[in-house]
């Protein structure tokens, strides 16, 4: 029982990073044209939906017939002796977790039923976006966060590590996960980061419409690529 609710928030925090990286990935500036980002593009619109769903299913969803964190403390409440109990109570209602969840629920629900489980025709048609039609990375990471301190609550303060073995910190401080390898990969194949090679003599001309900022994050990528820095005398 346990272990189902923290594979899923494992799968949920696997997500939003993976989310995290693509979000931050300069696509625009590497890949102006866009034919060239049209996968991306659809594995982020791919995995915004799942934990939208995910979310739903784990935190949110009000059938009775669903097996979700609330019905776990339920479970745990019913079956704790006291004084663990009161212990775990208090340490609950102190937390205030229903207020913090509350906060992202019916931005979640009307999202999941207005356009992911349903494409529901007022909401398409409307011209007015409802004021529960956007739902940031925050919130989702947000929602995330209260769940997993809740369910260590549950689990009388037992810490439940999210991120799974070869996402670890220090993978995700150098950048060796699967996603960093795809997304410099991908960066590799970049008509922009490559220029100075094809055409050096063009260089100047080429960056000239670029800002100082725009030819730092193009100098990092080079970096990681083995490639010398674009001088930004020459370029601008």
């Amino acid at each position: 029982m346990r272990d189902v609710i923290w594979q899923n928030l494992i799968s949920i925090n696997t997500n939003l990073f993976t989310l995290s990286r693509i979000d931050e990935f300069p696509f625009r500036l590497l890949f102006p044209e866009y034919g060239d980002r049209i996968f991306w593009q659809t594995t982020r619109r791919v995995l915004v939906e799942a934990t939208l769903v995910n979310i739903r299913k784990l935190v949110l969803d009000p059938d009775d017939r669903s097996f979700t964190i609330d019905h776990f403390r339920k479970y745990v409440s019913q079956n704790a002796l006291e004084p663990a109990k009161s212990a775990l109570d208090n340490t609950i209602k102190q937390s205030d977790f229903d207020d913090r969840l509350s906060q992202v629920r019916n931005r979640i629900n009307y999202i999941r039923n207005k356009y992911v489980a349903h494409l529901d025709k007022e909401a398409v048609l409307d011209s007015e976006d409802s004021p529960h039609s956007t739902v940031t990375f925050a919130d989702l990471h947000g929602t995330l966060i209260a769940a997993t301190e809740l369910f260590d609550v549950l689990c009388f303060g037992h810490h439940h590590n999210l991120w799974l073995w070869d996402y670890s910190e220090r993978a995700r401080q150098d950048r060796t996960t699967d996603i960093d390898a795809l997304l410099l990969n991908y960066a590799s194949t970049s008509r922009v980061l490559d220029f100075p090679e094809r055409e050096p003599e063009n260089v100047p001309l080429y960056f000239k419409g670029f800002n100082e900022a725009e030819i730092m994050i193009i100098n990092s990528y080079r970096e990681r690529l083995g490639l010398p820095a674009i001088s930004v005398v020459a370029a601008l």
